[in-house]
């Protein structure tokens, strides 16, 4: 077990300043829903927790496997954190690939994610349900321009389908 410790990250709310300046006026009707979004979450939800050593952007792609290793690749963002943290992030990216008709988030049932889950719970790693939801509308969150990035003909609507799922993560 790591040591129990208090992290302390940008608030959530930095997240909406950058997007904003990139499309001020397209992403206007989505603005109030995105200050209280940020503002329900606040600071990062990390606070005190047992840190663990962190991938940093945690998803499937991630994750090489052959017929006798598992590999994980890409540590350009790791660090120290909640293990929530990575759970969520892997989870955010499921959420994403799956939309849009993502329902009722069921956050854990998610095929892949649950399986990591139950791969990390066999490992006898803990985690805290309602944190790694948490975490997975914050790395949502971080991920809301990934359309406009990409220059999507549909950028709005994706954008405004992420705004949906991270209102109903928060629920």
């Amino acid at each position: 077990m790591g040591p129990t410790q208090t992290v302390t990250r940008c608030p959530a709310s930095r997240q909406v300043g950058p997007l904003q300046t990139v499309t001020p006026g397209p992403l206007q009707p989505v603005t109030a829903r995105l200050h209280r979004v940020a503002g329900f979450l606040g600071e990062e939800p990390v606070g005190r927790c047992r840190c663990v050593l962190l991938h940093g952007d945690f998803s499937a792609d991630q994750v090489l496997v052959d017929q006798h290793e598992v590999r994980l690749i890409d540590f350009d963002r790791c660090g120290l954190g909640p293990a929530e943290s990575d759970l969520g992030s892997f989870a955010a990216d499921e959420l994403i690939r799956g939309l849009p008709g993502s329902g009722s988030v069921p956050v854990l049932d998610l095929p892949v994610t649950a399986a990591l889950l139950a791969g990390y719970t066999d490992g006898h790693g803990s985690f805290s349900e309602r944190r790694v939801r948490d975490w997975v509308a914050l790395h949502v969150l971080r991920r809301l321009n990934e359309p406009f990035r990409a220059c999507s003909p549909h950028w709005r609507e994706s954008t405004a389908e992420r705004m949906k799922l991270i209102e109903q993560l928060l629920v």
